[in-house]
């Protein structure tokens, strides 16, 4: 049975509610009772019963209200990384890591311990360096609205 994780900690902290260009982080709002977070079913619902509260609207001019959303992206390294290296024959690590890399076709991660010290000694030709590499989550999102209009 696949369930579906509702506990919103990570998710509202990554959403903030612009209103006529000024931002407000979500879980702020909820923490201060202007906006109710609920599911219902799998799907997270935001409801803003008085947009006012957040911000005073101008009723005779057009206000806009969107959601901004950060995507979750993080940088780490690339390929085979060697951690540490200690006991008395640990000028071996590195040899023995650059083969491993080159022999399975791995990068080998220019963020290994003393990388400077011991990459000149690497047969760049057969080993593929392996710089850091951002990884990026999007986030993905539907939206619908209902709207009550009480001035017209």
């Amino acid at each position: 049975v696949l369930s579906f994780n509702q506990d919103l900690t990570n998710e509202a902290a990554r959403i903030r509610l612009v209103v006529n260009q000024e931002e407000y982080s979500l879980t702020d709002l909820v923490n201060e009772k202007k906006v109710d977070l609920y599911w219902l079913d799998e799907n997270m619902h935001i409801d803003i019963t008085n947009i006012s509260a957040i911000k005073e609207i101008n009723s005779a001019e057009e206000n806009v209200l969107s959601l901004k959303l950060k995507r979750l992206s993080k940088t780490t390294f690339n390929g085979i990384l060697l951690r540490g290296a200690s006991g008395d024959q640990a000028y071996k690590c590195s040899g023995l890591t650059t083969e491993v890399a080159g022999h399975k076709g791995w990068p080998l991660s220019v963020r290994s311990y003393q990388f400077d010290q011991w990459q000149q000694n690497v047969r760049w030709d057969r080993v593929k360096k392996g710089h850091d590499k951002t990884y990026t989550q999007d986030f993905s999102v539907g939206i619908t609205s209902i709207i009550t209009n009480f001035f017209n």
